[in-house]
């Protein structure tokens, strides 16, 4: 089936813009032709005339025998001029008609307005009462694209009693079909007097379509099959070379707005180093005024270039390198005098496998060169960090396996760092804080981006058990990480001196408890801290009623506080003593 068209709106349109082209009444291809005739005509009939004479007064013919004779020759002579003219009529038809249908449509803005400007040629030349023109779709279909004379409705009509012979013409079997030969009407505009064509629309080496021509039997040109199949040709040539520039301005556009709408500057130049084409992206990124753009002057597009670069001669010496090698690609980057910095790409341009210049896309990067600039300054001070750092700081996996050792692991274990990659961390725990990390590991590994503080015995390398303490943070979720953090320092001593410092004041708890004297201890304030047996015993004051008071307003009768505490501060001064007795001296 025939899909439905929209051709009037269509054609409303098109008239708006172009409106269909008919040929001038001079342009009549067979006038000369027709001139020739004449002349022959008119000089073999006087020959015959001019015969007349002899055959009558010298050949003494009857005047039977000469109207006979003239009667016949008059005969041949015109069905010989006739048959011979006829013939040239059709070459020069066929040579002609297709001529003048591509010369008409040479302006045709597009498809459908060439279909608009030919049919009604095509009707006066072929000298036939309508025509339409149909389109293979990729569908399988056909578009009806324009009309003349015929109506939408029969052209739609034909193409579908006809599918048949259409789809023969369309695959190339036959080079024209009959749909009607007069013996029946398809449509009010179609008669039985009528024939109806299908010719196929031929571009080359395939068929675009159909052209439907309806006219008179012995009234039109639709017996000469090779005259149609010139001019089916001609238009089919013509639509097709549409296509092309049509597609051809469809991919320029495409490419033209691809062009302008990348964040890139794209400069073409030509074999000569000669600019091309430039996007205005390109015009912007350097800067280049207009006054220069408008002048084309590549010297001067160049000079200013160069003026703001910070090594000209180096941007220059590789441009040079680059036309040297025509088939080279490249990539640098060009730092300007105010900072900027751009990456240059530079590859050929070909066509059709030959060269023909070269293409230069620049991209702005300065921003990304500060940021690269600022994380390679970031991670050099962070690298001294770690690297310095006193503590130790090591990154493991949720099996506890060490995956990184900072530079401070040898200092602090033994090991250095290679060592301790792929050791399980529990393997160097102490067997009696083996519990405990494992429960601290599980509590760890619940809490995304917890953090956990521990003290544990590890092993150094040496084999002696030293006190740890640290945190362990849980960044396993993290894709920058992807790991558990540990950060550590050796507390051995530390616990040594604490636990040295317990003993010891357990030590002076017991003399201070099972003194025979009083032993009372104060601060810097003066207030009581300590309050043995023996002092409760001496003054009378229980252990809850000294501590935290005065000492002076406890013991010191109100006559030497003012001795006591002149004394008091001279022994916070100078560490000297006694208090109360150095000063009765």
């Amino acid at each position: 089936m025939v899909p439905n068209s929209n051709i009037p709106k269509l054609r409303k349109e098109r008239q708006k813009v172009v409106a269909p082209a008919i040929l001038p009444a001079t342009a009549d291809p067979l006038r000369e032709i027709r001139a020739l005739k004449r002349v022959v005509q008119i000089g073999v009939y006087a020959a015959i005339l001019g015969t007349e004479p002899f055959y009558l007064f010298v050949l003494h013919y009857s005047w039977s025998q000469l109207l006979s004779g003239l009667f016949v020759g008059l005969i041949i002579a015109t069905i010989a001029i006739e048959g011979a003219f006829g013939q040239m009529f059709k070459l020069r038809r066929r040579s002609a008609y297709p001529s003048l249908l591509l010369q008409a449509l040479s302006s045709a803005s597009d498809v459908g307005a060439a279909a608009d400007q030919a049919l009604p040629i095509i009707n006066r030349l072929l000298r036939i009462r309508g025509s339409a023109v149909a389109l293979s779709e990729e569908s399988g279909g056909l578009r009806l694209l324009s009309v003349s004379v015929l109506a939408e409705e029969d052209a739609l009509h034909l193409l579908e009693q006809g599918k048949a012979e259409t789809a023969r013409v369309l695959a190339g079997d036959v080079e024209r079909a009959l749909v009607s030969e007069g013996n029946q009407a398809h449509e009010r505009f179609v008669t039985k007097s009528d024939r109806v064509v299908l010719v196929p629309l031929a571009a080359m080496t395939r068929t675009l379509g159909v052209l439907v021509l309806v006219g008179r039997r012995g009234k039109s040109d639709l017996g000469d099959f090779d005259l149609l199949k010139a001019v089916g040709t001609a238009l089919g040539l013509s639509i097709e070379n549409l296509r092309d520039k049509e597609e051809l301005a469809r991919t320029a556009s495409l490419l033209s707005t691809a062009l302008e709408s990348t964040a890139d500057g794209i400069l073409v130049v030509g074999k000569d180093g000669k600019i091309e084409r430039s996007n205005a992206k390109f015009l912007d990124m350097w800067k280049i005024p207009d006054s220069i753009v408008e002048s084309k002057d590549d010297d001067k597009a160049l000079e200013f270039v160069l003026q703001q670069l910070d090594e000209p001669e180096a941007f220059m010496d590789r441009v040079r390198e680059l036309y040297a090698q025509p088939d080279a690609e490249s990539i640098d980057t060009v730092v300007f005098k105010d900072g900027r910095v751009f990456e240059r790409f530079s590859q050929p341009r070909r066509l059709n496998g030959r060269n023909v210049g070269r293409v230069w896309t620049f991209r702005d990067v300065t921003e990304t060169k500060r940021a690269e600039e600022a994380l390679a300054a970031n991670e050099k001070r962070f690298r001294a960090l770690i690297e310095n750092s006193t503590d130790g700081i090591s990154l493991m996996g949720a099996d506890g396996v060490c995956i990184y050792a900072a530079p401070s692991t040898e200092r602090i274990l033994g090991y250095k760092p290679e060592e301790l990659i792929g050791v399980n961390a529990f393997d160097l725990i102490h067997p009696d804080d083996i519990q405990n990390a494992g429960q601290a590991m599980a509590s760890l590994l619940a809490e995304p981006n917890g953090t956990l503080a521990s003290s544990n015995r590890f092993r150094l390398k040496d084999g002696s058990w030293h006190w740890f303490e640290g945190t362990a943070t849980n960044l396993l979720h993290d894709p920058a990480v992807r790991a558990i953090v540990m950060n550590y320092r050796d507390i051995t001593e530390r616990r040594e001196a604490e636990e040295a410092l317990r003993e010891s004041e357990e030590q002076f708890r017991l003399i201070q408890e099972s003194a025979l004297d009083a032993i009372i201890t104060m601060n810097a304030d003066g207030e009581i801290t300590s309050w043995n047996p023996q002092a409760e015993t001496i003054f009378g004051w229980t252990r809850e009623e000294a501590v935290g008071r005065p000492l002076a307003e406890t013991l010191i009768p109100e006559r030497h506080r003012e001795t006591h505490k002149r004394g008091l501060e001279r022994v916070i001064a100078t560490g000297e003593g006694p208090i109360l007795n150095s000063a009765q001296r």
